[in-house]
């Protein structure tokens, strides 16, 4: 009988016995083991980052030149429409750079000048849009408070061609320097001279670039615009500088 114990209680520990280097057993708490996870593996189950979405198409662009003065509407790859323009005279002066329209409204009135009616407007930098105006004989130069100034029907296509188009697919970019008016009365200053005729009939005529006036005998120099042509026959008596 106690030949049979010792057998079965040697038994028992030769099955308990594990060979060196054996992989570990389950977990006291009755769980499974843990495996080994390489970073290749680990790599390999781990998701992908998301692709980044593609930049919208551009598909509609207005290039406002405060040089020219001329706004340019581009779409099917080439330039469809050039307009007059009147950007922000001075110290209310259309700042560069590229934008996308922020906002549209068919009729909007300026919060800031007087309630003023700003129709077609797109909004492309803040309160700065283009819009619709009356003072079509200043289009060409620069007038407004900072906003770019388009005839009513200019104003309205292109509002148009927005809408359709779509804010985000559009692109406006200002470029240039314009020149103010002052700016341009001293280059005349300094680089032209007015012509005195002296008349028999009291009258002197003064004579310039696409001005002249016909006044008695003043006592400063007046000049008017002309778009009639400039006398061809004349004696020059005294300069004025302008």
């Amino acid at each position: 009988m106690r030949s049979l114990v010792i057998s079965v209680v040697a038994l028992v520990m030769m099955g308990s016995t594990k060979p060196a280097g054996a992989e570990p057993g389950p977990l006291a708490g009755g769980g499974a083991s843990t495996p080994t996870v390489t970073e290749t593996q680990a790599a390999a189950v781990t998701p992908a980052a998301p692709a980044k979405p593609l930049p919208p198409a551009i598909t509609l662009t207005a290039n406002i030149n405060l040089s020219t003065q001329r706004m340019t509407v581009s779409y099917g790859g080439k330039a469809m429409h050039t307009y007059a323009i009147s950007s922000g005279a001075r110290g209310f002066e259309t700042p560069a750079g590229s934008f996308k329209p922020q906002w549209t409204a068919k009729l909007w009135h300026s919060r800031t000048y007087d309630n003023a009616p700003m129709p077609h407007a797109v909004f492309f930098n803040g309160g700065i849009a283009t819009h619709a105006t009356t003072s079509i004989g200043r289009l060409g130069s620069p007038a407004s408070h900072g906003c770019i100034r388009l005839a009513p029907a200019n104003a309205a296509q292109f509002y148009g061609l927005v809408a359709r188009h779509g804010n985000v697919h559009t692109r406006i970019t200002v470029t240039g320097r314009p020149a103010f008016n002052d700016e341009v009365a001293s280059r005349r200053s300094r680089n032209q001279v007015a012509q005195v005729n002296v008349r028999s009939n009291g009258f002197q005529q003064y004579q310039g670039q696409g001005y002249y006036s016909t006044q008695p005998k003043p006592s400063r120099v007046v000049y008017r615009s002309a778009s009639y042509n400039a006398p061809t026959a004349f004696t020059v008596t005294k300069s004025y500088r302008y």
